[in-house]
């Protein structure tokens, strides 16, 4: 069974269109970076991880168009920049949003949702009037997922509401700071609201009061 065809989905007010790609990409690369920092905190040898949040996902895909391929007599093939120029048109302002509109393309299990920030196209043939039959658009999309989109996603535990950790063998107050409130130097915080005198004292099992920070 054939495979179906790439869908791409220009998702402005005033610039809307969907359409199917006339060929299948035969690859595409999705890049996704995380970003850290590393703290050092009184008391240890090593600096410690801090995860500071990620790079806007990446999707690099190349397509391909041919109008040369049909049956139609040289003179009535059509210009591949009919087909080409829907990509570039996601690329102007939509009157209605004050911006380019949001791309989407499907195609299998991939099915990504951005703004196009790059696209190249080189033309690979042409009759011989110079019309172009023949190009391929390499595209770079940059996610555009709204936060609620991402917390269905992902929910996370929020820093601004009290909670309570039990604390395990070999973890200390700056460890519980780091993991809760992302900075380990807020570990004061957590010592003074248990009324820890010495933050080096501290019991396998012990249940520590996380505080807000709102």
């Amino acid at each position: 069974m054939a495979l179906k065809k790439a869908k791409i989905s220009i998702m402005g007010e005033k610039i809307k269109e969907d359409f199917d790609c006339l060929f299948n990409p035969s690859e595409y690369k999705i890049t996704n970076e995380k970003t850290y920092s590393w703290a050092s905190p009184i008391g240890v040898d090593q600096p410690v991880k801090q995860y500071k949040g990620s790079t806007v996902p990446i999707l690099d895909i190349e397509l391909f168009f041919d109008t040369y391929m049909t049956p139609d007599a040289e003179d009535k093939k059509e210009d591949v920049r009919k087909y080409t120029d829907k990509l570039l048109k996601a690329m102007s302002v939509d009157a209605g949003l004050h911006e380019p509109p949001e791309v989407r393309i499907v195609w299998g299990s991939l099915d990504f949702k951005g703004v196009i920030s790059k696209a190249v196209t080189t033309f690979t043939m042409f009759l011989e009037s110079g019309k172009p039959v023949r190009a391929k658009v390499s595209l770079t999309l940059k996610a555009t997922e709204t936060m609620e989109e991402q917390l269905k996603k992902t929910p996370l535990e929020s820093p601004d509401r009290t909670k309570h950790r039990r604390i395990n063998q070999n973890e200390s107050l700056w460890m519980l700071a780091s993991q809760e409130y992302k900075d380990p130097r807020l570990w004061k915080i957590i010592a003074k609201e248990n009324k820890i005198a010495n933050p080096r004292l501290l019991k396998s099992g012990q249940i520590m009061k996380i505080p807000s920070i709102d």
